[in-house]
């Protein structure tokens, strides 16, 4: 499984759990392989998760020559690829080699990047033996085919972990609304509408409320100055980077989460958020609609529509009853659709199949 960083993010999340899966369900070996950078302190999980970790660095040429090197040495059956800007240079070279299968994994809808990225993306597509997608979004935006007619591409939503259906306990009344967010704080995933609508939500309730960003990233200091002018900013908590279980426990301590971002390949930190019977908010990006039906299992709102969200985040509030019993309907609908047979046990006829 080859990636282009080792972070914290959904795509790490990703690949650690089926990394583990495989070689604890299926015998599978796993070898992971970062072809860029990679936080130290998380590399641990992925020496956990596979049989043996791969850390490549330097330029893109020095980073295809030890590729070339390590594939030639460890000879796999199938080379999995989460990758971005290095998806179809390694592509090439995986290629070049005759690697048995090559399978992709498309974590983002390409009409999320550039030209040359939905190209370079597309071309990439077309030279793999299956692109898996992490929902039907993500598909529809590649619209690629065999010249066959058929469909080279197979929606296989990301697996997900058990522990995290535990159903909370309900939170006392007197205790502070808390709104979440998880997430990297960057720019597509539009934090700026959550703030203005939970300014909103002050501004309209008596009792206390506070805001919870769980992630860092660029936008922090951004975040905290918006916050700060909006007259919230002693209702915000930025936590920063915090690791997978404790993001989880922050959750479930929240009466609802929101994940405003303007595009998303799934939305794993929404998914997360409903498995844990938490009242579940998202932007109507394409991929939320995989697993949210309004008004039932969640709410969505018109992206950017602060007002919108405002009004959502106003309803939790008021009719508390409704909104546990919308994320109890929420956690059931995603432990159906995010099963162990949805999700884990499709891969290996991915891996196996014929080309």
């Amino acid at each position: 499984m080859l990636l282009e960083d080792w972070c914290i993010g959904g795509t790490e999340e990703y690949v650690s759990r089926l990394a583990d899966y495989l070689r604890r369900r299926e015998s599978f070996e796993v070898y992971i392989v970062v072809l860029r950078r990679w936080d130290a302190n998380l590399l641990p999980k992925a020496a956990d998760a596979a049989d043996a970790v791969y850390c490549l660095g330097g330029s893109l040429s020095e980073r295809l020559r030890k590729l070339h090197r390590l594939t030639r040495r460890l000879a796999p059956d199938v080379c999995h690829c989460h990758l971005y800007s290095s998806l179809l240079p390694v592509t090439l070279l995986l290629r070049a080699l005759r690697v048995p299968r090559i399978v992709t994994t498309l974590h983002m809808p390409v009409t999320a990047w550039n030209w040359r990225r939905r190209m370079s993306t597309r071309l990439a597509a077309a030279l793999v033996d299956r692109v898996v997608c992490n929902s039907s979004a993500v598909a529809q935006s590649l619209d690629h085919s065999h010249p066959d007619g058929q469909r080279k591409s197979i929606v296989v939503p990301p697996p997900f972990s058990p522990f995290q259906t535990a159903l909370p306990t309900a939170r006392e009344v007197a205790s502070p609304f808390v709104v979440s967010g998880c997430g990297r704080l960057s720019p597509e995933k539009d934090w700026q509408t959550l703030l203005h609508a939970f300014s909103k939500l002050h501004s309209q309730v008596d009792g206390p409320v506070r805001l919870v960003l769980v992630g860092n990233g660029p936008l922090e200091e951004t975040l905290r100055r918006l916050a700060a002018e909006l007259g919230i900013g002693d209702f915000v908590t930025f936590t920063g980077a915090v690791a997978h279980p404790e993001a989880m426990a922050m959750l479930r301590q929240s009466d609802v989460s929101v994940l405003p971002s303007r595009f998303e390949g799934l939305g794993m930190a929404a998914i997360e958020a409903m498995q844990c019977g938490v009242p579940t908010i998202t932007a109507d990006f394409e991929a939320s609609a995989d697993f949210i039906e309004h008004n039932v299992t969640g709410h969505r709102f018109p992206r950017g529509d602060s007002e919108s969200l405002a009004d959502l985040l106003l309803w939790h509030y008021r009719n508390p009853k409704d909104s546990r019993a919308m994320g109890r309907r929420g956690q059931d609908a995603v432990a159906k659709q995010y099963s162990e047979e949805n999700t884990f046990a499709r891969y290996p006829s991915v891996y196996l199949e014929k080309a």
